[in-house]
């Protein structure tokens, strides 16, 4: 995953080869900076070779956002998985994770310097 700059869109890629010297991207973001600001962009891959990929919007509309893919190619609408709100950090350095066949967010509560 790319993101093409601060509050920008968030590419997805992959490569097939063995050297990974040649790589496709989608032809359009996962998050698309004309719905909103996106940072902090993580992605898992499960066993059966799910892809689910995150990211957090700010400064608003607030909170973790999520895309899944059965196959790696086809991925689904940006949907809310928490919102912790701008005084709890809005998401910020949430990141998503996948073990064997279950998916987990992460989303801190962070305190006004960001830390948790």
């Amino acid at each position: 995953m790319t993101l093409d700059g601060p509050g920008g869109n968030v590419w997805y890629g992959y490569s097939t080869n063995p050297g990974f010297t040649s790589w496709t991207f989608k032809p359009a973001p996962l998050f698309s900076s004309s719905v909103a600001n996106w940072d902090y962009p993580s992605i898992g891959v499960d066993a059966s070779g799910r892809v689910i990929a995150g990211a957090v919007s700010f400064p608003g509309p607030t909170g973790y956002y999520s895309v899944v893919s059965a196959d790696g190619i086809n991925f689904s609408s940006p949907a809310l998985v928490a919102n912790p709100g701008i005084g709890n950090g809005g998401g910020a350095r949430s990141r998503v994770v996948a073990t064997n066949n279950l998916f987990q967010a992460f989303v801190p509560t962070l305190n006004s310097s960001s830390d948790p």
